[in-house]
Formats: structure tokens, sequence, C-alpha cells
């Protein structure tokens, strides 16, 4: 089992790339993170993937 710490991901990745807005994570499972924009107007929902190593 791994820890997700939100503070390891890039602020450049917490934006929306539809509008630009702010986003939020709003799940972290396997590598996958679950994110929303925080503009009602647009509330898209898009995955990021990441590779998880052990160190």
């Amino acid at each position: 089992m791994y820890r997700f710490d939100e503070d390891l991901i890039s602020d450049a990745f917490l934006l929306c790339p539809h509008c630009g807005a702010e986003a939020s994570i709003e799940d972290f499972n396997n590598g996958i993170i679950i994110t929303m924009c925080e503009n009602e107007l647009c509330g898209a929902r898009w995955q990021i993937t990441i590779k998880i190593k052990e160190i």
C-alpha cells in the first residue's frame, strides 16, 4: 500500500486543461488521480496516471 501525498503533485496538474481554473483531487488509487475542475460552469473531470516506484 502506498500513501498519497498531495503536496508532491505539481500545481500544474491541478489546473483545468479546459478553462484554466483550479482543480481538486477527488480520488487516488493505484497511481490514478481523478481530478475535477472547481469552476461551476466548466465542471470537467479527468484522470492523471502516475508511475509509483519504491525507493
